[in-house]
């Protein structure tokens, strides 16, 4: 036995120390892997649950956005038919005042002829009075009795307006 170095007892020694200290450290290799191995998967089971709530989210959210591009729609449709039935009604109220200007305006001017050919037809008068009131002057200055001509013309001015 005296062969065996001091080299070969301390690696016997290691060895065997290895062997009996292997079982512990495995096991506790096996438990920090076990340990990590349980966060990991608690870590994706919180993944898993957060991406399905996100996902649970985004579909809300789409769903509000459908309903409120709807509904805008629903708005924008409403305030074309508003606007087309103001725009009717503009039209309607316009061609009303129109009508109603365009029958004071025809007024006025019937109106104006009336009053344009009464004043013609009362110059006429006034001048075929005046013509007549010389006329007859002339005619009984030439006969005689001037104041009975003055009268007489005084009296058809008066019946002729």
């Amino acid at each position: 036995m005296s062969s065996l170095s001091p080299e070969f007892w301390v690696a016997v020694a290691f060895a065997g120390f290895l062997l009996l200290a292997a079982r512990p450290i495995s096991r506790m290799f096996c438990k920090m892997l076990d340990a990590r191995s349980a966060q990991i998967a608690s870590e994706l089971a919180e993944a898993r649950r957060l991406r399905e709530e996100a996902q649970d989210v985004l579909a809300a959210c789409q769903k509000r956005q459908r309903e409120s591009l709807q509904e805008a729609e629903a708005i924008l449709s409403g305030a074309k038919k508003e606007a087309e039935i103001m725009v009717a009604q503009a039209e309607t109220q316009l061609k009303t005042a129109l009508e109603k200007r365009k029958k004071l305006a025809i007024d006025k001017i019937a109106q104006a002829e009336s009053k344009a050919l009464q004043e013609v037809q009362n110059h006429v008068v006034d001048i075929a009075v005046s013509v007549a009131r010389t006329i007859i002057i002339g005619h009984l200055a030439r006969t005689g009795d001037e104041e009975t001509v003055k009268q007489a013309a005084a009296e058809l001015e008066r019946k002729l307006h």
